[in-house]
């Protein structure tokens, strides 16, 4: 599937990360609690904020907000 990024200054950017090959990596607690982890750390690092999000078996979903133009594009790439 293609990326899309659209950058709009001022506004939530609603995100997609897909597991490899849609496998189930993300069925462990253990792995939700790493992906949690680290989704804050560089939000934390980006000062970035998460509005909301959820964790299936093999994607995550979250609403991310950035006060900088350019960030999700920056974010993404990380």
């Amino acid at each position: 599937m293609e990326r899309r990024v659209y950058d709009c200054q001022g506004h939530a950017h609603f995100v997609t990360f897909s597991c490899y090959r849609r496998r189930r990596f993300l069925d462990d607690n253990r792995a939700k609690g790493i992906v949690t982890h680290f989704l804050a750390e560089e939000l934390k690092k980006s000062n970035g904020s998460c509005i909301g999000y959820v964790i299936m078996p093999d994607h995550v979903h979250a609403l991310l907000y950035f006060k900088e133009p350019g960030m999700i594009s920056r974010f993404i790439q990380q």
